[in-house]
């Protein structure tokens, strides 16, 4: 099951606090197990990662970390989180097809994001509790200025959750951050959220690999896709950490038919 709660009391600056906003953002958002049986034959389910479900072209599929990708093909299936109180929706990996797969040259700059198309069949299932973003909609302000809007992420940490053989308590977290810092590396723009000295924060956010970076206006209520989260700085007594997102322009433009991969690095 899921714990779907945010952090209680006063929520300061950086924390997302609007139920609408979760919910919004949460029905295209997934956490992500490999499921496979152990030597003994008794089947298993490890956490590894989060994921979106978004529309390319027309085709179902699920964008997340390369690395995250990666964890997970070499095992039987992959299990899908769709909603609380829920046991996984498991699907073989033979139903599940790379469509472009980065190749990180480093942990810290990637580049790390993949695309994973789904089969109709196992999308009819999904379909009952979650939503395709269509990478299709207008994301030209996306990560513009003013307007109050807030940078998301959603997905649940390994920090806080359960496991057993049986069962799986996710704590679900919500970051959420005014103040994005966009950088610039190699080919790739990259934005940078934070979550400063929130007694709340997790020691580590690991789990939120793969999450869907997503850029929301609370009153409006219309989240709009920005990006993939694949690196996390954990904080020191002299900065701040930070969650390292890839820019959605930049995997759009690696999923066009015209692109090429280049012989040399992207990053160094």
């Amino acid at each position: 099951m899921t714990d779907t709660r945010k952090p209680p009391g006063g929520r300061p600056a950086g924390w997302a606090d609007k139920d609408d906003v979760w919910r919004a953002v949460w029905t295209y958002c997934t956490s992500l197990f490999r499921v496979d049986e152990d030597s003994s034959g008794d089947p298993f389910a490890d956490y590894i990662g989060s994921g979106t479900f978004v529309r390319h072209e027309g085709f179902p599929c699920l964008l997340t970390a390369a690395h995250v990708w990666n964890a997970m093909k070499k095992y039987r299936g992959v299990g899908f989180v769709t909603d609380v109180d829920v046991i996984l929706l498991k699907v073989p990996i033979e139903a599940m097809t790379a469509v472009y797969v980065s190749k990180p040259r480093s942990v810290e700059w990637g580049p790390d994001f993949a695309l994973i198309r789904l089969s109709e069949v196992n999308v009819q299932r999904l379909n009952l509790r979650k939503a395709f973003y269509d990478l299709r909609r207008d994301r030209s302000a996306a990560l513009g200025p003013g307007g109050g809007r807030l940078c998301v992420l959603v997905g649940a940490t390994a920090e806080g959750s359960r496991m057993t053989p049986d069962e799986a308590f996710l704590k679900n977290r919500q970051l959420a951050s005014s103040t994005p810092r966009v950088t610039h590396h190699g080919r790739f723009s990259y934005v940078q959220v934070s979550w400063g000295a929130h007694p709340d924060a997790p020691t580590t956010w690991g789990g939120l690999s793969g999450a869907g970076l997503w850029v929301v206006d609370p009153e409006r209520n219309n989240p709009r896709l920005a990006g993939v989260a694949f690196c996390e700085r954990r904080s020191t007594k002299k900065r701040p950490g930070f969650i390292r997102c890839h820019q959605l322009p930049d995997i759009e433009k690696r999923l066009s038919p015209g692109f090429k991969r280049s012989p040399k690095p992207e990053a160094k």
